[in-house]
């Protein structure tokens, strides 16, 4: 629709993307005033992205990554682990474009992985803005 293109990084080179995750991701944090306790330390995410189970896909937009995500894979599940925007790129919606990529990528690999897990909200309140978005999904 905007021109958004989805990037799944080849496993070995989740590493490249590490410091532009990270620096994504605490935008993130620190735009939704999150509790300290999901500002990671660098060794978090270090030893995250060693893991071979954890799938890191970008959506960009004229080459700039503006939306990442972490997926962790445990067969049959495939569990949305970790999610970052970049500011002034909402009106794009390059959350929900990355979304409908994975699941479309996860749908391809069907006899692998039956359940893509969302997960809830923050609040666990009906109007609870993160499990609202998630909830389009189901």
């Amino acid at each position: 629709k905007y021109n958004l293109k989805f990037f799944p990084v080849p496993p070995n080179e989740k590493v490249k993307y590490l410091n532009e995750f990270m620096n994504l991701y605490y935008e993130t944090m620190r735009r939704k005033k999150a509790f300290r306790f999901y500002f990671f330390n660098k060794n978090y995410f270090v030893e995250l992205f060693k893991l071979e189970t954890a799938k890191l896909y970008l959506v960009l937009y004229k080459n700039t990554i503006i939306n990442a995500i972490v997926v962790l894979e445990s067969p049959p599940f495939a569990y949305h682990h970790l999610a970052a925007t970049k500011s002034g790129f909402y009106s794009l919606d390059p959350k929900s474009f990355g979304l409908d990529r994975i699941i479309d990528t996860y749908k391809k690999l069907n006899s692998k992985f039956k359940i893509l897990y969302l997960g809830g909200g923050t609040t666990g309140k009906e109007d609870d803005s993160l499990y609202k978005f998630k909830r389009k999904f189901n």
